[in-house]
């Protein structure tokens, strides 16, 4: 069955005159699960900066502060920046036409974090994705 015939049925099925509710949550800090790319910074190369891509794209767009993410999120944004500055992690750079001569480890270290949180605590587990 297609998921039209299938809603039909459905809704045609309910006692509600073909009608439901659609239920609109927070507009803020409702994102519980990011996974964050790890590119150099855009004023300086040999800073990490840690957000999502553009569409279609491969260009960092950073997020420090992400009205979407959870606060605890925004915070593990902000304390592994702050760390990568501090033992100076070699970000990563995709593998472009300026760099395909680089080896792997030349390339850079840090690819991607995960963020999830616990809604409950405000807990969030870390993963880091390294080269």
């Amino acid at each position: 069955r297609t998921a039209t015939k299938y809603i039909e049925a459905l809704l045609q099925s309910s006692n509600n005159n073909n009608t439901f509710q659609v239920y609109i949550g927070p507009l803020y800090h409702w994102r519980t699960v990011s996974k964050l790319a790890v590119r150099p910074d855009a004023t300086d190369k040999n800073k990490v900066a840690i957000g999502l891509f553009a569409e279609n794209s491969h260009s960092l767009l950073p997020v420090p502060k992400c009205k979407a993410h959870h606060p605890s999120i925004n915070k593990v944004v902000e304390v592994v920046t702050n760390a990568c500055h501090e033992l100076n992690v070699i970000p990563y750079e995709s593998n472009t036409a300026d760099n395909e001569s680089k080896s792997e480890e030349e390339m850079g270290q840090l690819r991607y974090i995960g963020v999830n949180v616990d809604r409950s605590s405000g807990g969030a587990q870390v993963t880091l994705v390294w080269n």
